[in-house]
Formats: C-alpha cells, sequence, structure tokens
C-alpha cells in the first residue's frame, strides 16, 4: 500500500474534492476497516454503480438520439409528431450492448490500472497477502466507489457528475477507437433517398441454400430507376453492400448533396455536437475525436477548467476551447469546427 498522492489522484480524476476524507475513503476495502476502524468503500461503490448506469444511458443516447423536429428536412412540423428516435439505426440491443462494455468490470479495472491507482487501496491483512488488489474486480469496485465519492462531495452536481464519468471512462475515445459508424450505407442511402423523395429506399431480400443473403436496392437518379445488388453473410452485411453500390454510383454521376445543403438553420454551442455528428454519420468526414489533454488546469482562484480540443482528421481540421466544465468546453470546441466548415464568424465569443 502507497501513502494517497492526494494531488495526483485529484489530477486523474479531474476533479477536486472539498471533503478530502471522501477522497480517503473511496480506497479503503471492507477487510481494512474491519482491522482498523471507520468506514470502508462498500456504500461509495453502490452509488458509483447506479451513476455509472445511468450516466453512460444518457451519454449514448444524447450523441445517438435526437428529438425528430431537431432534423427538420425529415420532420413536417405540420403532421409530424415530436417524438425522440435514434437517428443512426441503432437498435437497443446494439446500444445496450455498447452500455454495457463501458461499464463492465473489466473496462473498468482497466482505467483503474491507466491510471496507476489501485496501489493506494488500503487493504486487509488477508488481501494484502493474497494481493487481491490486482484483481479485476477490486479495482473494478474502486472505480465505482471514487465516482460515488465524487457524487456526494459535489452534492449531486449533475454536470460535474457527467464530466466525471466521461472523463474517468474517456468515453469519447473509447468509441472513437471502438464504434465505427462511417460505413453504415444503409444509413447514407435512406437519408439521402429521404431527402430527395421523402421515403425510404426500397429494399428486397433473398436467402441462399448456404444461408448468405442477396440483397436488391431499387432508387431513382436523373437517369431514371436503377437496381443494386449486394451480398453478404447475413440481411444486414447484404443490405449494406448494396446500399453502398447505390450511394458509389451518386457519388461518381454527383448527385448527392453537398455538406452546405446541409448546414443548419442555427448553429448554436448547444446544438453544435449533435450537428457534428449527425454530418459525420452522413459520410462528409470522419468522426469526430475529442482531446482533453493530460493535465487538468486551474485559473488563478484555483478553481479548474477543462481544455478541449476537436479534431477532424479527414480534414486535417482542429480546434481547442477552454470552459469551466468539460462538457461545456466539448460543445465550445465542436461549436468552432462547424463554424470553420462553413466559413462562419463566431458570434459566441
Amino acid at each position: 500500500m502507497k501513502k494517497i498522492n492526494v494531488n495526483y489522484v485529484q489530477k486523474c480524476l479531474n476533479y477536486k474534492f472539498e471533503n478530502i476524507d471522501l477522497l480517503y475513503q473511496a480506497f479503503i476495502r471492507r477487510s481494512y476497516s474491519r482491522e482498523h476502524g471507520g468506514e470502508n468503500n462498500e456504500s461509495l461503490e453502490l452509488l458509483g454503480d447506479s451513476i455509472l448506469y445511468l450516466f453512460v444511458t444518457k451519454y449514448l443516447f444524447e450523441r445517438f438520439g435526437s428529438m425528430k423536429s431537431e432534423n427538420p428536412y425529415d420532420f413536417d412540423f405540420k403532421k409530424d409528431r415530436d417524438q425522440f428516435w435514434v437517428s443512426n439505426n441503432f437498435t437497443e440491443k446494439e446500444l445496450s450492448i455498447i452500455r454495457q462494455k463501458l461499464i463492465e468490470g473489466e473496462y473498468l479495472a482497466a482505467r483503474i490500472e491507466s491510471m496507476d491507482l489501485k496501489d493506494y487501496m488500503k487493504l486487509g491483512k488477508l488481501e494484502r497477502k493474497k494481493h487481491e488488489e490486482n484483481l479485476m474486480k477490486t479495482k473494478a469496485d474502486l472505480f465505482e466507489a471514487l465516482l460515488g465519492a465524487i457524487a456526494i462531495d459535489c452534492d449531486w452536481d449533475y454536470e460535474i457528475i457527467q464530466n466525471s464519468v466521461d472523463y474517468m471512462l474517456d468515453i469519447d475515445n473509447y468509441m472513437s477507437k471502438n464504434l465505427v459508424t462511417d460505413d453504415n450505407y444503409i444509413l447514407l442511402l435512406e437519408q439521402w433517398n429521404k431527402k430527395e423523395y421523402g421515403a425510404s429506399p426500397y429494399y428486397e431480400l433473398k436467402h441462399n441454400d448456404d444461408n448468405s443473403y442477396f440483397a436488391y436496392v431499387t432508387i431513382t437518379t436523373e437517369s431514371g430507376e436503377k437496381t443494386f445488388e449486394g451480398d453478404g453473410k447475413n440481411k444486414t452485411i447484404a443490405k449494406n453492400d448494396a446500399a453502398r453500390k447505390a450511394y458509389d454510383y451518386l457519388d461518381i454521376h454527383d448527385e448527392l448533396y453537398s455538406i452546405r445543403d446541409e448546414m443548419p438553420e442555427s448553429i448554436t454551442v448547444d446544438n453544435a455536437v449533435a450537428h457534428l455528428n449527425e454530418l459525420s454519420q452522413k459520410g462528409f468526414f470522419s468522426t469526430p475525436e475529442y482531446s482533453y489533454g493530460d493535465e487538468q488546469l486551474f485559473d488563478s482562484d484555483g478553481d479548474p477548467y477543462w481544455k478541449c480540443t476537436c479534431i477532424i482528421q479527414s480534414k486535417s481540421l482542429r480546434e481547442t476551447a477552454y470552459a469551466s466544465t468539460k462538457s461545456k468546453a466539448k460543445m465550445y470546441a465542436a461549436f468552432l469546427v462547424l463554424n470553420s466548415i462553413f466559413g462562419l464568424e463566431d458570434d459566441d465569443e
């Protein structure tokens, strides 16, 4: 067991504690408190587990979902109901799998390892002898306890908790490395067809003897109706292959709309991240990446602030913003990128 380096731990968590005793409690195992008295981290762990479930779900639905009215080219304000939808064709099951990967013990333990925090844990003699600080569950429990401690210390400040979840999980980096959305041609073709004709493209499927599939998609082009064939080991792969061929045809024949056609009526700091993700999902550029630097920053009064850089690799574009919270820095960085893409002035400075 190492003596807790408070400054280092707070830097890893991107959070400065008001009540430092809560930080210490997060590292205390029940086996240690039995031998030395005092409280342990089990109640904080229970709280952190619930926080993870809620705030990771919130992150996913804010990133991949929206109200239908936020997509005005797909929404008829006179006829349509303003309902919530997941805009990039993720099913409930697929979102659940992503969430589970982010909150499962293996990933939480890996995050504790990457922050090099496990050796600060206070264990009883038997657990120390068995080196239980190296167990996956022990490290995952520590991650959850630290989140629970932050929640109580910040008096349940919703934005601070979300910042902590995002930062401790390194969630944007995880998503950019583990989630591929740029090759979803079913979605890209559907968005094009809806914009042009107000309806989804029509697919036909043929089940082959070897359990593979052929897919046929028919669209109306400037030279008339055309059908494109795809194949794959399941329905989705076959449909995506057919959609890719259709989309490539439209691209070659200059029938795809440009990014200027997708310029929102109003670009604000609040809606910038959603608009940037939507444009990426439509294939105009690579998935936005967000980098927060290695160190938490503090102003002259000792208050923390965040630096965020938004990067679009395919356009060699990056913009950096600073704000009082991590989420606000991210929103403003995305806002600056959109201004660069569309050649707008930054009215929010």
